[in-house]
């Protein structure tokens, strides 16, 4: 039925259209109802687009750097939860936190170059095709609420840094392998101190000890 300007239905409602169905809001707005209660709000002002290609769902900002910006309302406040800067070659800005389940990876990079992961309750970032760079612009900090920083070679635990009544200690623990200290002299390599721990620690200097 038509009235004034409602149509409504008693059961389901079906348009079914041989070309495109066209929603024309001149206020610039197409609201989506459940129930009588609004669940969305599509804008159209200047042109933005909403589509289905190929089975996709596709929203497309039409106008030259207009972005695309998801809102929502968080305890009584409206808020931007993402938006994606289509001037930034469509960088994505979360006004939260993001949040995987465990055991689920985050790859970063083509060849997932990058792998972040959680299993409840320990954190690994992994680097499998390649090195690991961090390039930090002021201080590198390391805190650890365990006193000890780990060193691996495969998964291999060969040595590590740790806090023992704040005195720093630098530990080797596979039995009987040296701690070796080594730099440049004039262009070559040398080894400056080897701590020989298949001889309790004893000390061998390259050159003269001067005291």
């Amino acid at each position: 039925t038509l009235d004034g300007d409602t149509l409504t239905a008693t059961d389901t409602f079906t348009i079914d259209a041989v070309e495109d169905i066209t929603l024309d809001a001149a206020s610039t707005l197409v609201r989506i109802k459940h129930n009588g209660t609004q669940r969305f709000i599509f804008n159209t002002d200047a042109t933005p687009e909403i589509d289905a290609l190929g089975g996709d769902f596709t929203l497309h900002a039409n106008t030259s750097d207009a972005d695309i910006i998801f809102k929502g309302n968080d305890g009584g406040a409206a808020i931007n939860a993402l938006t994606l800067d289509m001037s930034n070659a469509g960088a994505a800005s979360f006004s939260g936190n993001i949040f995987v389940p465990d055991n689920k990876v985050v790859s970063l990079g083509a060849g997932g170059d990058i792998a972040l992961s959680s299993n409840g309750t320990n954190g690994t970032i992994a680097a499998p095709n390649g090195d690991l760079t961090i390039d930090v612009a002021g201080d590198l900090i390391i805190d650890v609420d365990g006193q000890e920083v780990f060193l691996k070679d495969a998964g291999t635990h060969f040595g590590g840094f740790k806090n023992v009544s704040s005195d720093f200690v630098i530990k080797s623990v596979v039995s009987d392998k040296d701690m070796i200290f080594q730099g440049t002299d004039g262009g070559s390599g040398i080894t400056a101190l080897t701590l020989d721990m298949s001889a309790g620690g004893n000390a061998l200097f390259n050159n003269t000890v001067a005291v």
